[in-house]
């Protein structure tokens, strides 16, 4: 699976004599690790792990992404990915750009992509599949909400498991088999 989930700030404008309100689509990422691993089969050729869920890392994508643009205000044109950011102008180049450690950490996790356009600023990320292994297996909890003047308008949650084809005749992973898949377990909250 490599779903793209992507989000975005727009920071307070004024609009004539109109206020328009911040709003932000952010994400907040969840990643568990397994103790007392087992392994459960899935359909006819899968496995997925089971065990105790411990908390491994925990970021509020949204707020970070808002406090980056807040305290470097990128200009328009201004992109990044995988390390790298290109700043607008024709003599433009990838420049290697060190984030806030906050978003660092993320990236441990992620793969990130910002954009800035005018009055706005967007992101995307995919989850990095390759941190993920027989030994280590990861749960993900992504919370999509909407957020305007810091008021939370709508949330909803995805739960995203490692599956892995099974041993033929044994409940036991194949290596560098993985899937990551959304369980179908999905949670809906309006405010």
């Amino acid at each position: 699976m490599a779903r793209v989930y992507a989000g975005g700030y727009v920071p307070e404008q004024l609009q004539g004599t109109k206020r328009v309100p911040e709003q932000i689509i952010g994400y907040e990422l969840r990643v568990f690790s397994y103790t007392n691993l087992f392994w459960h089969p899935r359909r006819e050729h899968y496995v997925v792990p089971g065990g105790m869920l411990q908390p491994a890392f925990s970021a509020d994508i949204g707020d970070l992404v808002a406090d980056f643009v807040l305290s470097t205000a990128p200009r328009n044109g201004f992109t990044y990915a995988e390390g790298k950011a290109r700043f607008p102008g024709k003599k433009s180049k990838d420049n290697n750009l060190l984030l806030p450690s906050e978003l660092r950490e993320v990236e441990q996790y992620a793969h990130l992509i910002f954009v800035a356009r005018k009055q706005e600023f967007i992101y995307n990320f995919t989850l990095k599949k390759e941190i993920v292994s027989i030994e280590k297996p990861l749960e993900f909890h992504i919370t999509q909400y909407r957020s305007v003047d810091g008021k939370m308008k709508e949330r909803e949650v995805e739960r995203i498991v490692s599956w892995f084809r099974k041993v033929p005749g044994e409940n036991l992973p194949k290596p560098n088999t993985l899937s990551l898949i959304i369980s179908p377990e999905v949670d809906n909250h309006l405010n």
